[in-house]
């Protein structure tokens, strides 16, 4: 059964990433719904790519750890990705 896009959630782009540190930062917007210890998956072309942990939140920017396990070395600055919660 294929995903669909409606219960994937907002989009949005990468305003930094590090996978050496392990440091994301999103493009956050209230539509998103990011709140601080939350986990939430990212999702490209409808593959999870794995999961964030977020660690900080404004009304521009949210922080998040990379996780164990997550595959976003193909990800960089402005890419588009959609949020799981």
């Amino acid at each position: 059964v294929a995903v669909q896009p409606a219960s994937i959630g907002a989009a949005t782009t990468i305003a930094s990433i590090s996978t050496e540190s392990g440091i994301i930062i999103l493009n956050s917007t209230a539509e998103l719904g990011l709140t601080v210890g939350s986990q939430i998956t990212l999702i490209q072309d409808l593959k999870a790519l794995g999961k964030v942990q977020i660690t900080k939140v404004t009304d521009q920017l949210a922080v998040a750890n990379i996780l164990p396990g997550a595959k976003l070395g193909g990800l960089s600055k402005d890419d588009t990705v959609k949020v799981m919660h």
